[in-house]
């Protein structure tokens, strides 16, 4: 971690998964984190209110993961071609299905699931999340209609709704043509449901800003404020509205949904180790290794974020969303990774340990970023982290805060970010405002970052100092100190131990 806020790290992440292949039942199977076996996961889509499975969600997501090799199984909520006839019981009892049917026919009980759904299915898939915690990886949820049970005596005006009750149907217009009658009993049932079924898997979610069906602030309480939900969510809010089929949502929906799943063939390809095999000039294979891209990040003051957006937006870049995410830290007895410039944190669930892998001169360090969890938990043990737990007791659990505390970690921060993402070019423009979920904190920032090649990366440091000052964003703040990221900050108010193995090091 570096004083005058530049960080690098390294774009090469060592995921420690294979290409997934698809099974003449469509399923993809990928370790996802070597050391466990392979692990295989099925994909489905769950769609929504009055949908189906040729609802054009479904269909677009389903292309584009076939891209990857990875068939998402597009499923009928509706227990058959009435649209009307979804019940939230039954819808979940559909998703059991699928994976009893997948588990069957692979004679594989470890099979676990990967879930998108949208509107109602996006509500379907975290509530089977939560009723089957053990049979879900993670879920992708479009729009979803979070506060269902207080929604439920509002889908309708209140002249409608007792019409309903009193007649016991309702009919609506399908979007695709036609009609469909929906029995009062949805109704009833609905206002069972949980606002927020509380799964504990990783979770994404992508909302239209511009929503007319499910307020976005249902989901911005999700992610802003109900404790552990918030901390295994990521959110991302577009301009959009509830159907999420602007041409800029699909591309960015399909880009989300193939990171989340780590499904991103490019990044398979630059993770994998081993010489590069390329003709030369003279037709020999050149078996020097590639140079990795390296993810170049610079903080700056945010003392006036209007301008920095309207300039941005002035030279032709473009709004992409607000990302709303938490972070929690953990430190090892001691600070010993403070002490040894490692970070570990989750977000929305998911694990990463950054560790210096080269100083590249000019106070600019490189990290390596491990994201399996087992590579995680190998890197610590080697490290002398881990030495207290059994080699099988960690096969078992994987990673979690179960096992770091049996270990003696502790979460030292846990902060929630509000991430403005513009893009311009080739750089990625961010506004964050950081805030502390149990401790009086707030920070504002402006980072801007751009992939570069190994040998690249000091002119890349220039370009993006360059584009800072055209900008408006100082490396200075208010005090006229350089501007310092929002985890030091937060440190340097409210973790007086690791403090003070920064200051001993000189680098706050």
């Amino acid at each position: 971690m570096r004083k005058w806020g530049l960080i690098v790290a390294a774009g090469t992440r060592c995921r420690g998964f294979v290409l997934p292949t698809q099974s003449s039942h469509g399923v993809a199977m990928a370790t996802g984190d070597p050391g466990l076996g392979q692990q295989r996961f099925a994909y489905a889509y769950c769609h929504g209110f009055l949908s189906g499975p040729g609802s054009i969600k479904g269909q677009a997501l389903r292309k584009s993961l076939l891209e990857v090799d990875v068939e998402l199984s597009l499923l009928n909520l509706n227990g058959g071609n009435d649209p009307g006839a979804i019940t939230c019981s039954g819808a979940v009892e559909a998703v059991r299905a699928f994976h009893l049917q997948q588990k069957c026919a692979l004679g594989d009980q470890g099979l676990k699931l990967r879930l998108v759904g949208s509107s109602l299915g996006g509500f379907v898939v975290a509530r089977y999340a939560e009723l089957y915690p053990e049979e879900v990886d993670r879920i992708f949820m479009l729009c979803p209609s979070f506060g269902l049970g207080t929604r439920a005596g509002k889908f309708a005006s209140e002249a409608e709704m007792a019409e309903w009750e009193r007649t016991g149907a309702r009919v609506f217009s399908l979007s695709t043509g036609g009609e469909a009658s929906v029995p009062w009993t949805f109704v009833q049932e609905a206002r069972l449901q949980p606002d927020y079924p509380a799964y504990a898997c990783p979770a994404a979610i992508v909302h239209g800003l511009q929503d007319e069906v499910v307020p976005v602030a249902v989901t911005k309480s999700l992610v802003e404020g109900r404790g552990d939900l918030a901390e295994c969510s990521f959110a991302t809010f577009v301009e959009d509205d509830h159907a999420l089929t602007k041409p800029s949502t699909m591309a960015l929906t399909a880009e989300a949904l193939a990171d989340f799943f780590e499904l991103d063939r490019r990044e398979v390809a630059e993770g994998t180790e081993g010489a590069a095999a390329v003709d030369d000039t003279n037709g020999r294979r050149d078996q020097s290794p590639p140079q990795r891209s390296i993810e170049v990040e610079a903080k700056f003051s945010a003392h006036d974020v209007d301008k920095v957006k309207e300039t941005v937006l002035a030279r032709g870049g473009h709004f992409v969303g607000e990302q709303v995410f938490t972070d929690v830290y953990w430190d090892a007895k001691g600070c010993g990774l403070t002490e040894i410039d490692w970070w570990l944190r989750s977000r929305a669930g998911r694990w990463e340990l950054k560790v210096p892998a080269a100083d590249v001169g000019e106070g600019v360090t490189a990290y390596r970023e491990v994201t399996a969890p087992s590579e995680i938990a190998r890197e610590l043990r080697e490290a002398g982290f881990l030495e207290e737990l059994k080699s099988h007791h960690l096969h078992e659990s994987r990673l979690d805060k179960r096992v770091l505390e049996a270990a003696g970690f502790e979460a030292f921060a846990s902060l929630r970010t509000n991430r403005l993402k513009y893009r311009l070019g080739v750089f990625a423009v961010d506004i964050d405002r950081a805030s502390g979920r149990q401790v009086e904190f707030g920070h504002e920032v402006v980072e801007i970052e751009r992939i570069s090649k190994e040998s690249d990366v000091l002119s890349a440091r220039d370009s993006i100092t360059a584009l800072a000052r055209s900008l408006g964003a100082r490396r200075e703040g208010e005090s006229g100190r350089p501007v310092k990221g929002k985890l030091v900050e937060y440190i340097i108010r409210n973790c007086p131990r690791q403090l003070e193995v920064l200051a001993r090091q000189r680098a706050v």
